[in-house]
């Protein structure tokens, strides 16, 4: 009875706080039975009755035909919402947060153009290519839609990147229907990334992070043979135009039950694959890390799974879409250059959960793996060609400790509300880093001023960039050196130019990792200057033995 009459008062709040937002279009509720649910899903009863949703109807977020509860089928399925506006029938202070322009406009007064600029070097390599540019997640399927679809979409008038969009095809339009789906167009591209220079995305996976409108279209893995009408490999263009909605609910918070969680599939696999059983998670799962439950969920033929964290760990919950994942990335064998795909179901499809960059130089080093050729030594190496936020934060000493993205890119209000506003820790130091559980007063830091932050961070930025600078210094010497090796003007034994090939790999391998660290060396401060500092220990060291051995050919 006491279950019973909670249920009916947690259901009596929700109406009650849904029928009196008024930030928030009213939808045409219709309430169902959800015992008739239960009977087939019984999955998702399982969620539903244990967690905080459980006094709320089936129909906030689903309409039902009366004929799907006696005759199911394919063509009378119920409709999902997806969209922001379910959530925020009763949670409508975290939508509000989302499309807020405070922290975006706060920064662009501040600082204006972007700080880092890309250089191109003179042996093909780029160099400060973060710019910094803080963008709406809850815009961020617009973004990659008129940003790297090769100049196919634009902004309709009154929108662009600096505000906030809720429904993409609201906001943008598309400039060359008459190419179809076609993906490869002989127009110029005009494609640009405001993080990373420019690159057009291919293939629906690039999709799985900006949006989860189409989560039930992909099969776990996005294995290809299963039914699902969406794989990895399904173009881009024909997918896109059924999709609206950025930075979903329901990546991090399972709409049944309210639990956190996680829905990458590519990220489930890193955290739960035997093979992988001493990464950084598998290890720590329990620990410094949530655990996860994973559940298979599925109704339509083909498995999907979901993982239900046993807290809420933000450094998983970000981290579906900010990590190392290889999948998208075609890597060669060493000896034979036989590709292999992470695409392709079995092989590199997950983050490794390896923190350092000189791990993973190691890792694919060992498995004969590489990605990339310089273009003056011909030395292979395998490059981050993603962010691996989660990987190295989850790994710190601020992550060990508990501290998740959240507590620094959201900001807790005086009334304990969680923003729920993606953007730059510096716009919001007061209500993140200067915290009583923090580093604000009475603790050791003893911060009372946003300035002491600010400076702080700003420090770590400048000896980040200064010491990648002094690893590019030494690391041109290398090159130098082989190159005269190369052109025949001198000679080294074969074992002290494996050691130099092998030296100079591994800084490569540094620079590319922490490029890719939108932070410039925030997340983990140490772990840039140990890895960088060792780069240029074995580069020195290589070329002292190399030049031991030299003989002088010219």
């Amino acid at each position: 009875m006491r279950k019973a009459a909670l249920v009916l008062l947690f259901t009596l709040i929700c109406i009650a706080g849904y029928a009196g937002k008024k930030s928030v279009d009213k939808a045409d509720v219709t309430f169902v039975d959800s015992k008739n649910c239960f009977e087939c899903h019984e999955t998702v009863k399982t969620l539903h009755e244990r967690g905080s949703h459980a006094g709320v109807n089936c129909g906030f977020c689903h309409s039902v035909p009366k004929e799907h509860s006696t005759e199911p089928s394919e063509k009378n399925r119920p409709t999902v919402r997806t969209d922001h506006r379910a959530c925020a029938q009763c949670h409508d202070a975290e939508l509000n947060d989302m499309l807020n322009t405070k922290y975006h406009m706060s920064w662009a007064g501040k600082n204006g153009a972007a700080s880092y600029q890309l250089v191109k070097r003179a042996d093909g390599s780029f160099q400060n290519v973060q710019t910094r540019i803080p963008r709406y997640h809850v815009g961020i399927l617009a973004d990659l839609t008129v940003n790297r679809m090769g100049g196919r979409y634009d902004y309709k008038p009154g929108y662009s990147e600096a505000v906030p969009v809720e429904k993409l095809w609201d906001s943008v339009q598309d400039l060359h229907p008459e190419d179809g789906d076609n993906m490869y167009r002989t127009r110029p591209s005009t494609a640009w990334r405001p993080q990373k220079m420019k690159g057009i995305a291919s293939t629906a996976f690039c999709l799985k992070c900006k949006s989860a409108d189409n989560i039930l279209d992909y099969s776990y893995l996005g294995r290809k043979g299963t039914g699902a009408p969406l794989d990895l490999k399904s173009p881009i263009f024909p997918t896109i135009k059924k999709m609206e909605t950025s930075f979903n609910c329901n990546f991090c918070h399972d709409p049944h039950s309210a639990e956190p969680r996680v829905v990458n599939d590519i990220l489930i696999e890193g955290m739960t694959d035997p093979k992988y059983k001493d990464n950084g998670y598998q290890k720590n799962a329990g620990k410094t890390m949530a655990k996860a439950e994973i559940i298979k969920m599925g109704e339509r033929g083909y498995e999907r799974r979901i993982a239900i964290l046993e807290r809420p760990d933000s450094n998983l919950m970000c981290g579906q879409c900010h990590m190392a994942f290889h999948t998208a990335v075609t890597y060669k064998d060493r000896d034979t250059d036989e590709k292999f795909s992470g695409t392709d179901f079995g092989n590199l499809s997950t983050t490794l959960f390896t923190k350092s960059p000189l791990e993973n130089q190691e890792y694919y080093k060992k498995h004969n793996l590489y990605n990339k050729v310089h273009p003056v030594t011909g030395t292979k190496y395998a490059s981050m060609e993603d962010h691996a936020q989660l990987e190295i934060v989850s790994q710190s000493a601020h992550g060990k400790a508990g501290v998740g993205c959240t507590d620094c890119h959201f900001a807790k209000t005086a009334d304990g509300h969680m923003e729920h506003q993606p953007s730059l820790p510096t716009e919001k130091t007061a209500m993140t880093c200067l915290r009583s559980d923090c580093h604000g007063a009475g603790t050791t830091y003893n911060w009372t001023q946003p300035e002491q932050a600010l400076y702080q961070i700003e420090v770590i930025q400048q000896k980040a960039r200064n010491q990648l600078t002094y690893l590019r210094t030494e690391q041109d010497k290398i090159i130098a050196y082989m190159k005269r090796v190369i052109d025949g003007e001198i000679s080294v034994s074969k074992d002290s130019y494996a050691k130099l090939d092998n030296a100079l790999e591994r800084a490569l391998t540094v620079v590319d990792f922490w490029q890719t660290d939108y932070s410039q060396g925030v997340h983990d401060p140490k772990l840039h200057e140990e890895t960088v500092f060792t780069s240029m220990k074995e580069l020195n060291t290589a070329l002292a033995e190399a030049k031991k051995t030299e003989k002088k050919l010219k």
